[in-house]
């Protein structure tokens, strides 16, 4: 019988303004509570970033088994914030993994010329099969970001959150 996965990276800001309110703590935790509600045949890839990014140590989405959270908990918890904020690497290389879709938090610290970036980079084409993935924008803690976040998910046909 066929399986049928659902790969969610997940991409999450580490950079020196998560460091202001405690706001990389609860975003760690969150990210580690969302891997946890995943059923065993899903898969998902997690990539920080700041001035870079830093995707966890796998070339592809690893499958939710308790062996890959194990190590996926271990790898977030000795993870920390520091640097600029530039989410662009993180996100095309979460779009090159060609999932089901993205989750994308921050604190929406950087520059807007991010939105025509990945508006360019995840176009739907018919000629060459390839369909838009929705990116789910979660902005963390700063009101002042919310449209960023917003527009990014809106383009994609993503979902917006705003968490306090």
């Amino acid at each position: 019988m066929l399986q049928i996965f659902s790969d969610e990276p997940y991409v999450v800001d580490a950079s020196d303004s998560m460091n202001e309110r405690g706001k990389f703590d609860r975003a760690r935790y969150e990210l580690l509570h969302s891997i946890e509600q995943l059923a065993s045949d899903q898969r998902y890839f997690v990539i920080f970033f700041n001035d870079g990014a830093y995707p966890m140590d796998a070339d592809e989405p690893v499958l939710a088994t308790e062996k890959e959270r194990a190590k996926t908990v271990n790898w977030v918890n000795e993870s920390h914030a520091h640097g600029g904020t530039n989410p662009l690497p993180a996100l095309l290389h979460a779009l090159s993994l060609r999932p089901d879709a993205i989750f994308f938090l921050s604190d929406g610290q950087f520059h807007p010329l991010a939105i025509e970036v990945l508006r360019a980079h995840n176009r739907p084409s018919r000629r060459i099969k390839m369909r838009q993935i929705p990116i789910h924008t979660i902005a963390f803690v700063d009101h002042m970001t919310i449209g960023l976040m917003r527009t990014i998910a809106r383009n994609s046909g993503g979902e917006h959150r705003f968490v306090k």
